[in-house]
């Protein structure tokens, strides 16, 4: 018998799992503890099915746990089985078919249209200092980044001859640099959109010699904007709470009703 339990000490629990990001790692860690340890910690991987999926999602339901919230422990438990396949384990034909479980279906994004509004609403916003959200918007859209790749991003990734930008790094929950995205790419050059390049010249000129494209918000407060010239480096936005604060400030005036994020304007970029 090849025990869930076996599988997950040996992919998931001990040693770490250096193919998950930290925040995935903790919060598989955590659904496995609570939902798939107690119910199928002691059944063989390979005698999964659907009736134990659905076991799961009923007991998380009886717990009010929503819909969406519920396919999470479940996306751990695709995890092990697929770690066990690449282990040899158990045979891909062995996995159960999941009939995953879907939110009340709602617009998550925003048209083309929408995005240039935001866009021009934060360019032409009253106060100067808020005016670089536009380059943030147009580069989250135009790269389809993550907020914490986005923040990450320096001056050292553009290559301006080229016009492409490196996606190789994401910022940690506490500000710090991992030099990998969340699928652990490291290296992953991306063409500069040509709606994108006037923006990103604009905020060059804006941050001046500092190493990270986009500041954190204080950092404009103290710009000489007769020069045109940023000061002193404060380091990249550490939490991205402030930005979908700004973003559904612009949102509001630009007439877009909906809720925008960051990750908005990335879904935004996917659908069109």
């Amino acid at each position: 018998r090849i025990l869930v339990n076996d599988v997950a000490k040996k992919c998931l629990l001990k040693p770490r799992a250096v193919d998950l990001a930290p925040k995935t790692l903790r919060l598989y860690k955590s659904v496995y503890k609570n939902w798939i340890k107690p119910m199928l910690g002691r059944t063989d991987i390979r005698m999964i099915t659907d009736a134990d999926i659905e076991k799961i999602y009923e007991a998380q339901h009886k717990k009010g746990r929503s819909k969406t919230t519920q396919n999470t422990a479940v996306v751990c438990l695709v995890y092990l089985m697929k770690r066990a396949i690449a282990l040899g384990l158990m045979e891909e034909n062995q996995r159960p078919k999941i009939r995953w479980r879907r939110g009340k279906a709602r617009q998550s994004y925003l048209t083309k249209a929408q995005v240039n509004d935001l866009i021009m609403t934060a360019k032409n916003w009253p106060q100067q200092k808020m005016r670089w959200l536009a380059c943030y918007i147009a580069t989250a859209f135009y790269t389809a980044t993550r907020s914490s790749e986005t923040r990450a991003f320096m001056w050292s990734d553009i290559d301006w001859e080229n016009e492409t930008i490196n996606i190789s790094k994401t910022l940690g929950i506490k500000g710090e640099v991992r030099y990998a995205t969340k699928n652990m790419v490291t290296d992953s050059k991306f063409p500069i959109h040509s709606e994108l390049m006037p923006f990103l010249k604009e905020q060059r000129l804006r941050t001046g010699k500092c190493r990270y494209i986009f500041q954190k918000p204080w950092f404009y407060n103290v710009l000489d904007w007769s020069k045109n010239k940023g000061g002193v480096e404060t380091g990249p936005i550490s939490s991205h709470q402030n930005l979908n604060l700004m973003l559904k400030k612009a949102a509001n005036a630009a007439g877009i009703e909906q809720s925008v994020s960051t990750h908005t304007l990335r879904k935004s970029a996917c659908d069109i």
